[in-house]
């Protein structure tokens, strides 16, 4: 019967603290996925220059189509 009044007691006494705690460990938690993920990207990505992809003849043509319409001179007015 102690012991449960104990545990009672003490649950209580602690329940304003959980959030803390909680808080506490999500960013204790956060923080070594950050520092354990970060080390492995590099910082430099080797992609080539977008304009030296290969495209195909209809993505060609619907670009030229959409600059065309984007930049033509009744637009501009």
């Amino acid at each position: 019967m102690a012991s449960l009044l104990f545990l009672s007691f003490s649950s209580s006494s602690l329940s304003s603290f959980y959030h803390l705690f909680f808080t506490f460990l999500a960013f204790l938690l956060s923080a070594l996925i950050f520092f354990l993920t970060h080390k492995t990207k590099s910082k430099k990505l080797n992609l080539p220059p977008v304009n030296a992809s290969l495209y195909g003849p209809v993505w060609r043509s619907l670009r030229r189509n959409m600059v065309q319409n984007m930049l033509s001179s009744s637009r501009l007015k």
